[in-house]
């Protein structure tokens, strides 16, 4: 049984002040990362269309992107909850857009505190909009934020997960082909409606992001998920990972430290972030350290800071 944690692995900015943090916490963890053999390996948020935590969750669970489709095509059935049929679909999802100096960025309802009462609030400020308008677009409320949206849009369409495109420029994946003006519009008129809507006047007044537009993703029909009896996934890290709250991350390793210094030595684990993903397997001692029964020490920080 393979064990992954995901969120395990910081954005490399933070990697090495984490790393530093977690080494003085918890020494063992160290000492068991160093006694593992270590394969680095980057994840292609592009070429897969989401980050490797989902793109491995989407592969855990059965599915099989075929012809040109993205992996990430099928985070839109998987989170609608649709498992049968031959339509493809599509999710959009609250988000916040932040204009800076460098470009616009999108930042994913997973990344924002958003109580169900505001969400509601905006749903109901976007009803309007919900109406059919004689472009071919229909857009249902479903749970959490998310809205399912019937549009004119080929399948294989390449746009990536909501939480995939966090600190990318927004202007490199927005959809700009001409099958795609017309959901546009209807983002535009969204977001003027949103711009000064009360829910966004009190967030910015408690010092927290606007909620004001939508992304679309999917594309994928829907598939049934099945369980992966190689896998066992700790979401211990999870909440605090996607928020980016490193004090609560720090502190959500403390109960997983012990299951992981107690595995079997043939115990594989794979850590995953945002877009790398390491193979932890047993060492395998060199002729002389056999010879003087000495235990091989990998250098942990080479793979722990180096995001390439």
């Amino acid at each position: 049984m393979e064990l992954v944690l995901a969120h395990a692995l910081p954005p490399p900015e933070m990697a090495a002040s984490l790393g530093q943090a977690l080494a003085g916490r918890h020494p063992e963890l160290i000492d068991w990362f160093k006694s593992r053999q270590a394969e680095h390996s980057t994840w292609s948020i592009a070429s897969h269309g989401c980050t490797a935590i989902e793109g491995l969750r989407i592969q855990s669970l059965g599915f099989e992107p075929q012809g040109a489709m993205r992996l990430g095509a099928a985070l839109a059935p998987l989170l609608a909850g649709i498992e049968d049929g031959d339509e493809p679909i599509w999710l959009a999802t609250l988000c916040s857009t932040q204009i800076r100096q460098e470009g616009a960025t999108l930042i994913a309802q997973d990344f924002l505190d958003i109580t169900d009462e505001q969400r509601a609030a905006l749903t109901e400020a976007a009803a309007p909009y919900f109406e059919a308008a004689g472009d071919g677009i229909r857009i249902q409320a479903l749970a959490n934020g998310q809205w399912r949206v019937w549009g004119p849009w080929p399948a294989d369409s390449h746009i990536l997960t909501p939480n995939a495109l966090l600190g990318r420029d927004l202007g490199d994946w927005w959809p700009t082909q001409s099958h795609w003006r017309d959901w546009r519009k209807r983002v535009n008129e969204l977001q003027m409606i949103w711009h000064e809507h009360p829910v966004n006047e009190q967030r910015q007044a408690q010092g927290l992001l606007p909620v004001n537009t939508i992304w679309l993703h999917g594309g994928a029909p829907g598939f049934k998920p099945v369980t992966h009896r190689q896998q066992a996934w700790l979401d211990d890290l999870e909440a605090a990972g996607i928020k980016q709250d490193w004090a609560s991350w720090l502190d959500r390793w403390q109960a997983l430290v012990p299951r992981l210094c107690q595995t079997p030595q043939d115990q594989v684990v794979r850590l995953v972030g945002q877009d790398r993903i390491v193979l932890l397997q047993p060492s395998r001692p060199s002729w002389w350290q056999r010879v003087t029964g000495q235990q091989p020490k990998q250098d942990w920080s080479q793979w722990w800071n180096n995001p390439n």
